[in-house]
């Protein structure tokens, strides 16, 4: 008996749920099993926002606007003009987050085995983490800009949670539509951990989408799409560099759908496991 509880302390693990209060929930996880650490830090909390702009003139013109990381999502521009020029510039943002159920199971093995080289018999251990996290998001950002003058500089970056847009402009004269949509409503992590190792898998129910229309002349156009796995790194990307007179249209669609494994899933021990444009930029707006 001894022997058991000294063997069930080398996994240690924390788990902290706070539940609805003043309107906000989070989580953390920290897990060891004598080795490295794998830690959680999630919040959200019941949000609605609503902003609405729109600026008409002569002159110069200077806009940051960031939205971080809430959920995973993360949206940032930065657009200028230092010298007179005539603009139109209109937008329109709609974010909402809202709290929902969150499940951690944790499975913890022990086994034996002998160490060859001094003859004993020790123990291992190793621990299985799932987290189901459902926190709907939603957020969509509509742009409108209309420019003739000596420079308009104009970047905007899109993130959720991973998979990422971006579009930087050097322009004279520049029209340019977009909107940008996300979602998520379900995150699943799956963390195996062992005193050697840690592999964690991340699947989650998102979905992104960018539609742009352009003319432009100019000195330079760029797009950057990043799509990741559920490792975080990139499994595809498309960067492409425009120069001079544009005249472009494009939609973007990125998603991801929850692939749950069964209930006896385990891991190797190796490793773990048309008109679209008067529809979306009408009058009537969002």
């Amino acid at each position: 008996m001894a022997g058991w509880i000294k063997n069930w302390a080398m996994v240690s693990l924390l788990i902290v749920l706070i539940y609805p209060s003043a309107a906000k929930m989070s989580y953390d996880i920290v897990a060891s099993a004598g080795g490295p650490s794998f830690e959680v830090h999630h919040s959200t909390k019941y949000m609605k926002f609503t902003a609405d702009s729109s600026i008409r003139g002569i002159g110069n013109f200077s806009r940051l606007n960031s939205i971080t990381d809430i959920m995973g999502l993360t949206a940032k521009e930065a657009t200028s003009a230092t010298k007179n020029g005539t603009l139109d510039y209109a937008e329109q943002i709609r974010l909402t987050t809202s709290e929902g159920p969150v499940i951690v199971t944790v499975n913890h093995n022990s086994y034996n085995f002998t160490d060859k080289t001094a003859y004993l018999a020790k123990f291992r251990d190793s621990a299985l983490i799932d987290v189901d996290e459902r926190w709907p998001t939603n957020f969509v950002d509509l742009k409108k800009i209309a420019y003739a003058g000596p420079r308009i500089r104009s970047r905007e970056i899109y993130e959720n949670n991973g998979d990422a847009v971006a579009t930087s402009i050097n322009s004279w004269k520049l029209s340019k539509q977009s909107i940008y949509r996300a979602s998520s409503n379900r995150t699943i992590i799956f963390a195996s951990i062992s005193p050697s190792d840690i592999n964690v898998d991340v699947a989650a129910n998102r979905s992104s989408s960018y539609s742009l229309g352009l003319k432009s002349i100019g000195e330079l156009t760029s797009l950057d799409v990043i799509k990741n796995g559920s490792s975080g790194n990139a499994v595809s990307r498309i960067t492409q560099d425009f120069r001079g007179s544009q005249s472009m249209t494009l939609t973007i669609n990125m998603f991801d759908h929850v692939l749950k494994p069964p209930a006896d899933f385990q891991w190797l021990d190796c490793c773990p496991p048309n008109s679209i444009f008067e529809r979306l930029f009408g009058n009537k707006g969002i």
